[in-house]
């Protein structure tokens, strides 16, 4: 019947009215577009495909994609990214090596476990450069600093960015002491960081803002949390990911925000640290690295959130027992399900 004659009966009739015949991937956009009609129907698109999976999700999203703004548009992409990312991390079990702080060593290495990554925590001068090109992603946290770790951090650094493997720089305690300041700006100029994931105290440090700092908490942020991270992201070349009750992202062009988690993440220690971990994850899969740091902090904060529904929590430790159940039993439908992402700055 042609585009023209369809549009014509859309508009005509007060009924819902579904098109058939001939659409595929490449022309769906097109017909809903165009015609706008309530659905189409398909046969050979889909059973005459290789990959049927595949051909039946490039359909769905392209119908979704036709009815949606371009922001819509841009932040559905952005959920659909992010669980396809889930779904490599469990089909590959990407290898993460850590070089982290004491207090989390154990319960990171778990979540990476629960996300469906492997973990390696070594942090030995001698091992490091080697165990690192065997891993898809290195976090580095140097939240309990001596100085062989961080020789044995910048080593590790050198060499994953002559492999280009993504580095995750979580910044613990920077500009509560002098130490801890000098020691992740030495990192960020001579290792090729990928994400930078701190507090708001954290990255104002590091931006050079007026900031307060108390242990490894953030007791006077950032004025603008939007601007520092865009104009800090764009500077260094890296995505820069500021966690707090609105978590922020930015690759220096584009800002996501991410609404996902509960005050109860604040009751046990290593939660941040948990959320370095589950970025590592995702970034360890090839994904952009701004879908790696939206997608681990949407993860951890939906995760918390399935968790305190729980009937068995009863205080943080409990709820620390169903936060690891609830990320070992994400699945990417619940991640698109429960995702609250916003593209706040283009």
């Amino acid at each position: 019947m042609g585009l023209d004659t369809l549009k014509k009966i859309v508009d005509s009739v007060h009924v819902p009215v579904v098109a058939v015949g001939g659409m595929n991937v490449q022309n769906v956009q097109e017909v809903m577009r165009f015609a706008k009609p309530a659905g189409i129907a398909v046969v050979s698109a889909i059973m005459a495909a290789t990959d049927k999976r595949e051909a039946s999700q490039q359909l769905r999203s392209n119908i979704c994609h036709s009815n949606l703004t371009k922001e819509m548009s841009q932040t559905y992409t952005l959920k659909e990214q992010i669980c396809s990312a889930l779904m490599n991390i469990r089909q590959k079990k990407p290898l993460i090596h850590h070089i982290t702080n004491y207090v989390v060593m154990n319960d990171t290495a778990n979540v990476t476990l629960h996300i469906g990554g492997s973990p390696v925590m070594a942090h030995a001068i001698e091992e490091v450069s080697q165990m690192v090109s065997l891993a898809n992603a290195l976090v580095l946290n140097p939240g309990t600093l001596s100085k062989n770790w961080i020789e044995a951090m910048h080593l590790a650094g050198k060499e994953a960015g002559k492999n280009k493997i993504p580095i995750i720089l979580d910044p613990v305690g920077a500009g509560a002491t002098d130490f801890r300041t000098q020691t992740n700006k030495r990192f960020l100029d001579e290792v090729k960081v990928t994400i930078l994931k701190g507090n708001s105290g954290e990255i104002g440090t590091l931006a050079g803002e007026d900031v307060v700092v108390k242990g490894v908490d953030s007791v006077h942020g950032v004025k603008d949390s939007i601007q520092t991270v865009k104009k800090f992201a764009e500077a260094r070349g890296l995505v820069v990911a500021m966690s707090g009750v609105i978590d922020y992202i930015s690759d220096g062009k584009r800002v996501v925000a991410v609404h996902n988690g509960n005050e109860w993440m604040s009751k046990i220690t290593g939660t941040g640290c948990m959320a370095t971990t589950l970025i590592a994850a995702f970034a360890a899969v090839g994904v952009d690295p701004l879908v790696a740091a939206v997608g681990g902090l949407a993860a951890l904060g939906i995760a918390a959130e399935l968790a305190v529904k729980e009937e068995s929590v009863k205080g943080p430790a409990s709820f620390k027992v169903a936060l690891f159940d609830s990320i070992y039993n994400l699945t990417p439908a619940m991640l698109l399900k429960n995702l609250k992402v916003e593209i706040v700055n283009q």
